[in-house]
């Protein structure tokens, strides 16, 4: 009978042994306890896991804790991690920028849109010129002809020698200013839809007014008509010649002012890269803070991209609350429970989401329960983590 009660608790304390090396095991390990998974978000985990975890590899990335190199864990997640179907492609150049824009296939109300809530005349620069007028003066071949008002209040382009770069006319020259459209690389109303709904009245006079290089381009008015609003899934200049650069400036200002994509739109921009540029030197647009006569308010939330990168602390704080509230959404008992924590996590993270103006029009009456809040929280990593 002795034996008896022996034998069994020795197995009671074995299996409890496994079971706690079981959870350890889970704690650590988690993203990967289905290692034969199919589940597109959780290899996409995943891989963000093993991208970062291969930067140090002695700390595990989800519990920040280190990693002893003689034990299990350590080769269990270097062998997932070298398994193909987790490994994050190296892109350099304009394709990194493009594979970090977010894909949104969603279709935003295009009738909230009106044009004049990014501007109602262009902006006055310091030297007296308005933001039109530099755009004709940077872009002009020849010395520009401008008329000065008698106060130096402002100024007017009036002639001039620029290109006809976006028809086949590759060589015919527009010669007076008022033949000259300024069109928006990103067209306001491609960049509402694709995220400027949510900003405010600086944002959008700050986008509509961006000198730098590449935003802003002189064109015929033939050209920014038959262009329009369109992206490049729908419209490219007629000169096969001049689509590298414009994707890649196309490319530019969606990163730089953190705007999405389309699935079909990103998929053309990979194809023009990869079939008409390649060999072609295309070099990474920076990410500037600042821009010459329209000056960034610093107490404005501008888009995070536009003033820094996201890094992987950002990263990580959407993993954990992604894990934290996946399964809390749903649950009215635990919704209750963490009610103080969602209102906390939402104001203090919000702009991990894209969330830069919670009260906007558009935003409006749409973060307004704790169950909105949440799923908010709950949502999707984000495609500039992959």
């Amino acid at each position: 009978m002795l034996n008896y009660i022996i034998t069994s608790l020795l197995i009671i304390i074995i299996l409890l042994i496994i079971s706690i090396l079981h959870l350890q095991r889970n704690e650590q390990f988690s993203f990967f306890n289905d290692i034969n998974t199919t589940d597109v978000d959780k290899i996409e985990r995943a891989k963000i896991f093993c991208k970062i975890w291969k930067k140090n590899p002695n700390v595990n990335p989800e519990t920040q804790k280190e990693i002893d190199v003689t034990k299990p864990t350590y080769n269990s997640i270097k062998n997932i991690c070298d398994d193909v179907r987790f490994q994050v492609p190296e892109y350099t150049g304009v394709l990194k920028l493009l594979h970090e824009l977010r894909i949104d296939d969603n279709i935003y109300p295009e009738n909230e849109y009106d044009r004049n809530y990014f501007y109602s005349g262009w902006y006055m620069m310091k030297d007296n010129c308005t933001v039109r007028d530099n755009v004709l003066s940077r872009e002009s071949k020849n010395p520009i002809l401008e008329t000065m008002y008698e106060n130096g209040s402002k100024c007017t382009v009036e002639d001039g020698l620029w290109k006809n770069i976006y028809t086949g006319q590759g060589t015919g020259n527009i010669l007076v200013a008022s033949d000259i459209d300024i069109d928006h690389m990103v067209p306001l109303k491609n960049a509402w839809i694709s995220g400027a709904y949510r900003w405010n009245k600086n944002q959008l006079v700050a986008y509509a007014n961006d000198m730098t290089p590449g935003h802003l381009k002189a064109i015929s008015k033939e050209s920014n008509r038959s262009k329009s609003d369109k992206s490049p899934f729908f419209w490219m200049p007629e000169p096969v010649s001049e689509w590298c650069k414009y994707v890649a400036d196309w490319i530019a200002v969606k990163h730089r002012w953190d705007l999405s994509v389309t699935s079909y739109e990103k998929d053309k921009l990979i194809n023009i890269l990869n079939n008409n540029c390649n060999g072609v030197n295309i070099a990474e647009p920076s990410a500037p803070t600042s821009y010459r006569g329209v000056n960034l308010d610093k107490s404005v939330n501008y888009p995070e991209r536009l003033m820094s990168y996201h890094s992987d602390d950002d990263l990580y704080k959407r993993i954990a609350l992604y894990r934290k509230y996946n399964s809390v959404c749903n649950n009215p008992t635990k919704l209750q429970q963490e009610s103080s924590n969602i209102n906390k996590y939402f104001n203090t993270h919000k702009k991990l989401y894209g969330i830069y103006n919670p009260n906007s029009p558009s935003n409006k009456n749409k973060y307004n329960s704790d169950k909105d809040k949440c799923n908010l929280l709950a949502s999707p990593l984000p495609n500039w983590a992959y």
